[in-house]
């Protein structure tokens, strides 16, 4: 008997995260800093910081 695994994008799965554990991190400047130095820019995650940096 197998297990099945429901397949979730990692950017759903970052959507469910508490803001209040979240928002301060994104506006951490090292943080962002250090995300982008090592981000692959076509990446969906990289899009999803991007985006909900641009938000703030």
């Amino acid at each position: 008997m197998g297990y099945q695994v429901a397949y979730r994008p990692l950017t759903d799965i970052l959507d469910d995260l508490d803001p209040a554990l979240v928002n301060p991190i994104l506006a951490n400047k090292r943080f962002q800093t250090l995300f982008h130095a090592n981000a692959t820019p076509d990446n969906a995650v990289t899009k999803w910081v991007d985006t909900r940096i641009a938000q703030r």
